[in-house]
């Protein structure tokens, strides 16, 4: 009885705890919207471009410390039940020998990375870029402490005041007229400020302590830095495949601006070169971000399947882990296409509404090729989280590193010399989603090898047809009234659902097993 009763109070934790995590997470999807959706106006093109070059230079580095930190953090602090404050002693030592380190080199090589993007007016805020990843490895201790013991609300508390200090904050100095630097000084106090109020609320650990307690803490601080290492390479990899095109895009139309001129130009050519480029990242960020909500929309999924996956292999549960790999990866391409269709459909209208006709009409072209594209990294990450929660790290950075390459490789080889604009823009989004592609195909093959399963051929045509269903509709309609658009986004996802449903893709068991994970969510 008492063993029921037990499992019981765990069972209604956990699903508390995923709901809390999940709802922080779709707070920070809402929150972070709006900050990517007022900033363009904001700031215009050209300074949100700039604003942008640097966010892209930062996140990969800032995301991978954050991620990495909270998993390592949770795994040593479940390891000390007793003791747990060794744990966050332990995490704040390895990023004094880490994070920190890591900034003040970012903070060094700013000159180099502004070299490299052709601009020196990035040096600055790049620079400034480096408090961010200062503070937020540090805050990431102390959350990643929150949740080895467990305490889910707390976690999402933070996780939602953060964003919305963030955004705030960032927002604020935009339109105050601070500029790229007043919106990265913003953000670097953002973590600066939550590191301070999480070390209020969790406390710092003493820094007596005995020569025996010492002695355990470098073995056990190794031992964190092995981990946190494995993690953070997957991530980083991951991490550059979302921006690499970003910062190619922007080295190389400056490279054609300082060739061929810039019209008009009023002040030297160098910075004339530097702000026309700026304004093309500008461009290709608006529909980047647009192309990412199918990624947005699995992140709950990737929570999920982490744990469940990780669990049934170490319990050599083979037959669970393949319904556990059939039924994610199946979501996450219904999901991902749903939310793709939608882009496709009507690009200039979607990027109409958020952003300006400017934006529209030089993205287009763009956000159909990365809206596309992100169903594949959709899948590629997915396979990605299958093979990591499974203890096939190796696999996952193969299969990411070679997405990386093509990438990388496709920028170099084809897009220096095109004039920069709206086909620049298409050029660089079909690099991407390409590369994307096959990254997902490679993720799968790995997958079907490991598990014995992945998607099968008819649910991909039945998502296919019901796909270009939904595209040739939305193209028939093609409106630019923003209440007649958002009646044809309704429209055709009614649209892409029904269909799925006449193919039998879809049926009563799924809404079914929908409702039960909603209830498990929120016991």
């Amino acid at each position: 009885m008492t063993n029921n009763t037990e499992i019981n109070k765990e069972s209604i934790e956990a699903g508390r705890g995923v709901f809390a995590i999940t709802s922080a997470k779709l707070y920070f999807m809402i929150v972070g919207s709006i900050l990517t959706f007022s900033l363009p106006t904001i700031f215009g093109p050209v300074l949100f471009g700039a604003y942008q070059v640097v966010v892209s230079t930062v996140s990969p580095i800032n995301n991978v410390l954050i991620v990495a930190t909270i998993q390592a953090m949770a795994r040593f602090t479940t390891n000390h039940p007793d003791n747990p404050e060794i744990a966050k002693r332990i995490g704040l030592l390895m990023h004094f020998r880490i994070g920190v380190p890591l900034a003040i080199a970012f903070m060094l090589c700013s000159p180099l990375i502004a070299n490299f993007l052709h601009d020196e007016n990035k040096i600055i805020p790049i620079a400034l870029a480096s408090v961010i990843i200062a503070f937020y490895s540090l805050y990431a201790v102390l959350i990643g402490y929150q949740n080895g013991l467990r305490r889910f609300d707390i976690q999402a508390r933070f996780d939602m005041t953060a964003v919305t200090i963030r955004a705030a904050l960032i927002i604020a100095a935009a339109a105050l007229g601070f500029g790229v630097i007043g919106a990265i000084s913003a953000w670097g106090l953002a973590a600066i400020i939550m590191f301070v109020v999480a070390a209020i609320i969790t406390g710092i650990p003493t820094l007596r302590i005995s020569n025996e307690a010492r002695h355990y803490e470098k073995k056990e601080l190794r031992s964190m830095i092995f981990f946190f290492s494995g993690v953070s390479v997957y991530f980083i990899i991951m991490n550059f495949v979302m921006v690499i095109d970003s910062l190619l895009l922007k080295r190389f139309a400056t490279e054609w601006f300082l060739q061929n001129g810039v019209p008009d130009c009023m002040e030297n050519i160098k910075s004339c070169a530097a702000s026309s480029s700026d304004r093309q990242v500008g461009y290709y960020a608006a529909a980047q971000a647009l192309s990412r909500l199918s990624y947005q929309s699995i992140v709950a999924i990737l929570f999920v399947a982490f744990p469940l996956i990780s669990k049934a292999t170490f319990n050599k549960n083979e037959e669970l882990a393949r319904s556990y790999v059939q039924t994610t990866v199946r979501y996450v391409l219904l999901l991902g296409s749903m939310v793709a269709v939608v882009f496709v459909a009507n690009p200039y209208g979607i990027l109409g509404i958020p952003f300006s006709d400017e934006y529209a009409v030089n993205g287009e072209s763009a956000l159909t090729a990365l809206a596309l594209g992100n169903i594949g990294f959709c899948l590629m990450v997915i396979c990605g989280t299958l093979l990591t929660g499974a203890g096939a790290v190796r696999s996952a950075i193969k299969m990411i590193t070679l997405t990386l390459i093509i990438s990388v490789l496709g920028m170099i080889v084809i897009v220096p010399g095109i004039e920069p604009g709206a086909h620049l823009l298409k050029i660089c989004g079909l690099i991407t989603a390409f590369s994307m592609g096959v990254g997902a195909v490679l993720g799968g093959i790995i997958v079907k090898k490991k598990f014995g399963v992945f998607l099968s051929i008819q649910t991909v045509l039945r998502v296919a047809v019901a796909g270009s269903v939904g595209i040739a509709l939305g193209r028939m309609i093609n409106t630019e009234s923003v209440m007649m658009l958002l009646a044809e986004v309704v429209l055709v996802v009614v649209v892409f659902v029904a269909i799925l449903f006449f193919l039998r893709e879809l049926t009563s068991k799924d809404i079914a097993a929908f409702k039960k994970l909603i209830k498990k969510m929120n016991p």
